[in-house]
């Protein structure tokens, strides 16, 4: 691991994802190696995003008029028309047919067939 530069950890929640790293390597001044959590970008309101500590671990798929076109795009993608995160969470509470949320426990319930469709 000499050249590696960073230790990442992911926390995939079932309602919060996380995102924390720290250098590989720890200074030689300190016996405690810095903890950092990575704000991860994400729609907050309609065309507003904004990084945050945490990731609201909620898939929002909009109808025809659930939000205006081009409200839910981020820099990496301008033509997406979904969102996970706070936005996801607030929105999908008010149109809760159009949200995915608690996906890891349905995987892990032992009467549903994972190889079948939800």
């Amino acid at each position: 691991m000499k050249d590696t530069k960073y230790i990442i950890g992911i926390d995939l929640g079932t309602t919060h994802c996380v995102l924390s790293y720290t250098e590989a390597q720890i200074k030689e001044d300190s016996d405690v190696p810095n903890i950092n959590i990575f704000e991860i970008p994400q729609v907050i309101a309609q065309g507003e995003i904004k990084s945050q500590p945490l990731l609201p671990s909620f898939l929002f798929l909009p109808g025809e008029h659930d939000v205006p076109e081009g409200s839910l795009a981020v820099p990496w993608d301008r033509e997406i028309d979904c969102t996970v995160g706070e936005f996801a969470r607030q929105r999908g509470a008010e149109i809760p047919n159009r949200l995915v949320s608690s996906s890891k426990s349905w995987l892990c319930h032992s009467s549903i067939d994972r190889t079948k469709p939800i």
